[in-house]
């Protein structure tokens, strides 16, 4: 009966062996899943941040988008002045060359008819 108190004495020991080890083993796996929280806690502080730095980059994105559509809006404001202004110039321009060619056309007559004076005059001295 010893014995078999023995038996089953060394098989406790040898069960609480076991026990310690697996004890062990989970105290070792804790300090491990501590470990991935802290890094997973640590991750997504990062991650935080880096929508911070993202929603702060869409909202400057945002703003370019708007000033580039107000620059592109008082361009084709000034190219329809431009042309608007080229348009007028040339008409200008046209009024003016036909002024001078009206100018030319009655100085031209005005010419002749000098000429013609001074001809009839000169006939006339010489009778």
């Amino acid at each position: 009966m010893e014995e078999l108190l023995n038996r089953i004495l060394t098989e406790l020991q040898n069960v609480k062996s076991s026990v310690n080890r697996l004890e062990t083993k989970v105290d070792q796996l804790d300090a491990k899943v501590n470990q991935l929280d802290s890094r997973v806690i640590q991750l997504e502080a990062r991650f935080d941040h880096l929508d911070l730095k993202v929603d702060r980059m869409e909202l400057k994105v945002d703003r370019l988008e708007t000033k580039i559509d107000r620059l592109e809006t008082k361009v084709d404001h000034l190219e329809r002045s431009i042309s608007e202004q080229h348009i007028e110039n040339i008409e200008a321009d046209n009024r003016l060359l036909e002024t001078i060619r009206t100018t030319n056309e009655r100085l031209d007559y005005q010419r002749d008819k000098i000429s013609r004076t001074e001809e009839q005059i000169y006939l006339l001295k010489q009778k």
